[in-house]
């Protein structure tokens, strides 16, 4: 087997500065993101050649065999253009010399010509350009169309047939019933027939090679097959580069294209090899609304060809034949113009990037990679796109790894790296020991939001103004974590990961915390829970991992004064994400509470995240969730429309937890710097649906929680009857008037109506034969 596209060393010098084709790669430095150049030689290795491409399309191609050049215009760009007779035929280098200089203005008119303007605007030649784009793209790229000869015809079919047989017992397992469903029998015949070469072969940052088919997103017909053909292809270079020679022929092929200039430098090839087929999925036509509905969702073919392609993907990726240095397919989703957006793994491992790619994290994306490309705040050298991690492709809302302490700002990179380290908490998915060098990272948004404050009360006062009952902010002296190691300073008003003073490592920790005192005199501890670009994965575990997670939290959980009601969502469905986090904080500072920690009579959680994130507040994975009835002073009235919703119903003391939108941070009045505003300002974009309920004037708000006192009073009287008679706290309540309870603080009136709004629903759970008593109720209290 055999994959070499070296070329000579006498075409090398002439694309090279000062060469005679050196302004074929001068065109692509001028736009990198349209036009490459392809470098390639014959199976004998007598001749070379380099073509110019503007998206997929060939625009000129430069032949060198034995010190001699020849012309190859492609026939459709230059249909209008006839070819000079002196351009035609082999030439010397020094008669190349004198027709270059009109076939450079000749392919300057052909490049601005309808038919070129066609290729370069086509969205899977672009998305081809643009993922090797030597300063944006996240691949570099060794060769286009690749091809593998082989010696003989026999080890061709041999080869093949190997690499072919793993597919077919995946696509055996499958749905074979459903027509688009690839057809496993002569699976070898139809490729080979095909002889269907993959778009690209590349290399990611760390070292992995990548085999990749770029599909539109408009077919569904194509799609299913894109991963079959990815895949064949790749188990064929997995084959190729176990021999170790083959391996460093394609690294000095990178080499060569790395030496030009059309690939950007970047490490060694892993070795041993690792393969990885790669089905890039584009997103739209070119034009960024044609390919959206009236609501501005993706077109429903689109829809249909990602469901496929993954499907076939995820059979493909559990066949066990698969492995050895081939890793499973992977499913890159590009935006309109190319870029990359996520990237998916059907295996069932965790995206590369962030999960999911909804309309705020790919805002969040792009503000991030326009703010690395015109902050202040880093040097040259930091704006290249980086590797997740240093695993997987290089993207552009990443930091090269080295960099990575640089995603925290100026004004905060100091503390905050100092308070982590004394603290001995790590840094999630962090690189080195110090921060992540994902751009969106929630823990380092908060970092650089809230470190730059830890010796500024006033500041972070005036930030939570809005929704702690703050008058002034203490500072959390001088307790210390075990082992005499503490993360803060005794004067430090603003503690990261913060788990109390007395809580082993491993405990759960909240973001950040900050104590304050209230109006009254009582001391209060605020426990932060920072979220930015966020939404919970799709996927349920199985019931057996569901219920070992349960049972780490079910006896605080129902616990009669714990801080959460019961009667609503089944425990197992409050541990999978967004809610498995906000319930481990909201214990945490329920047991906080209640052992007084640091002098603080009460322990709230202020939840910190974008009202614009609309995937984070929607992300209701299970029934119980988006049955549930919820709204501020509406219970019960209308399904949940949030995670707020869901969260704020299911309170036992609605005081203790609040919500803050991160577009407050950034507002003009905000203690923030212009570097963060300028970097985040995108958050203060169009709000959130979910995050309306603690909105509006103290007015409202009290009268929403004056009519939900008497609507659950009423709840209750319904179920159980007039408890304890006329003077029973529940006929009492209906017999209020508003002006009676108008004095009642409202966190009172919230965790009143809780606490009837729980013993109505239990209620009408407990048959009526389980106590005596109850048979002698009304009958509207027996229903349900």
């Amino acid at each position: 087997m055999r994959l070499d596209r070296r070329i000579s060393a006498t075409l090398l010098a002439e694309l090279q500065p000062g060469g005679a084709l050196s302004s074929l790669v001068t065109l692509v430095g001028e736009e990198p993101e349209l036009l490459d150049v392809g470098l390639g030689r014959s199976r004998s290795g007598k001749r070379s050649w380099a073509g110019l491409t503007a998206g997929a399309a060939d625009v000129l191609a430069v032949d060198e065999r034995a010190g001699l050049f020849r012309l190859r215009p492609d026939p459709d760009l230059w249909r209008s253009r006839a070819m000079p007779l002196e351009w035609a035929g082999w030439m010397t280098r020094r008669r190349l010399e004198v027709v270059w200089p009109d076939v450079r203005r000749a392919t300057g008119k052909v490049l601005a010509s309808p038919r070129a303007a066609d290729a370069l605007t086509d969205p899977r030649g672009r998305a081809m350009v643009r993922l090797g784009a030597p300063a944006s793209g996240p691949l570099r790229v060794i060769t286009r169309a690749p091809a593998i000869s082989w010696d003989q015809a026999v080890h061709r079919r041999d080869s093949m047939a190997r690499a072919a047989r793993p597919l077919q017992r995946a696509l055996a397992h499958g749905p074979t019933d459903r027509r688009w469903w690839p057809p496993h029998k002569r699976l070898v015949e139809r490729l080979d027939l095909a002889d269907r070469r993959p778009d690209l072969l590349a290399a990611d940052a760390s070292g992995r090679l990548l085999v990749v088919e770029v599909v539109g997103g408009h077919d569904p017909r194509t799609a299913a097959a894109a991963p079959v053909t990815a895949s064949f292809a790749a188990a064929l270079v997995a084959e190729l580069v176990a021999d170790a020679t083959a391996l460093d022929v394609l690294a000095a092929m990178l080499a060569q294209r790395t030496g030009l200039a059309l690939a950007r430098p970047g490490g060694d090839l892993a070795s041993p090899a690792r393969v990885v087929p790669v089905v890039a999925l584009v997103d739209g036509d070119g034009d960024g609304d044609r390919d959206r509905d009236s609501d501005g969702h993706r077109h429903a073919g689109r829809d249909k060809a990602l469901a496929r392609l993954h499907a076939v993907a995820e059979a493909i990726a559990a066949e066990p034949g698969t492995r050895g240095a081939l890793d499973p397919p992977e499913v890159w989703l590009l935006e309109g113009d190319g870029s990359l957006g996520d990237v998916l793994h059907p295996a069932g491992t965790t995206s590369t990037t962030a999960s999911g790619s909804g309309p705020f994290v790919l805002r969040a994306r792009a503000a991030a990679v326009a703010w690395k490309r015109s902050t202040r705040c880093l040097p040259e050298e930091a704006r290249a796109p980086g590797a997740y991690q240093g695993r997987g492709p290089a993207l552009p809302f990443c930091l090269p790894e080295r960099f990575a302490p640089l995603n925290l700002l100026p004004e905060a990179r100091e503390v905050a790296l100092e308070r982590f380290e004394a603290a001995g908490v790590g840094w999630h998915h962090g690189v080195d020991g110090g921060p992540s060098n994902h751009l969106l990272s929630s823990q380092v948004q908060c970092a650089n939001a809230l470190a730059p404050l830890v010796g500024d009360p006033e500041a972070v006062c005036a930030l939570f103004a809005t929704v702690v009952p703050a008058v002034r902010v203490l500072p959390f002296g001088g307790p210390r974590h075990p082992g005499g190691t503490r993360g803060y300073d005794a004067e430090d008003h603003v503690v990261f990961a913060w788990s109390g003073p007395s809580r082993p490592a491993g405990a759960t920790r909240a973001d950040a915390a900050f104590r304050y005192l209230t109006p009254s005199g009582d001391v209060e501890l605020a426990l932060i829970d920072w979220r930015y670009a966020e939404r919970a994965r799709p996927d349920r575990p199985d019931a057996a991992s569901l219920e070992a997670r349960a049972a780490r939290y079910r006896a605080q959980v129902d616990d009669p004064d714990g801080p959460l009601r019961r009667d609503l969502v089944p425990l197992e469905d409050l541990v999978v994400e967004p809610f498995e986090r906000l319930l481990r904080v909201q214990l945490l500072a329920w047991r906080m509470e209640r052992a007084q920690e640091l002098g603080a009579q009460r322990a709230r959680v202020v939840l910190v995240a974008p009202a614009a994130n609309t995937e984070l507040w929607t992300s209701l994975p299970q029934r119980s969730h988006r049955s549930l009835g919820g709204g501020y002073g509406a219970a019960w009235s209308s399904p949940a429309q949030s995670v707020l919703d869901v969260w704020r119903a299911l309170q036992r003391r609605p005081d203790r937890f609040a919500y803050l939108d991160t577009a407050t941070v950034v507002g003009p009045a905000a203690p923030t710097s212009p570097d963060f505003r300028h970097r985040y300002g995108h958050v203060a974009g169009a709000s959130g649906g979910g995050a309306g309920w603690w909105l509006g004037g103290a007015v409202e708000e009290r009268m929403a929680a004056e009519a939900r006192l008497f609507a659950a009073a009423g709840l209750a009287r319904g179920v159980l009857g007039n408890v304890g008679g006329s003077e029973g706290v529940i006929a009492r309540i209906e017999a209020a008037a508003a002006s009676a309870v108008g004095d009642v603080p409202l966190a009172t009136l919230a965790e009143l109506a809780a606490r009837l709004e729980e013993l109505a629903e239990l209620g009408r759970r407990l048959p009526v034969e389980a106590l005596p008593g109850l048979a002698s109720l009304p009958s509207e209290a027996r229903e349900g």
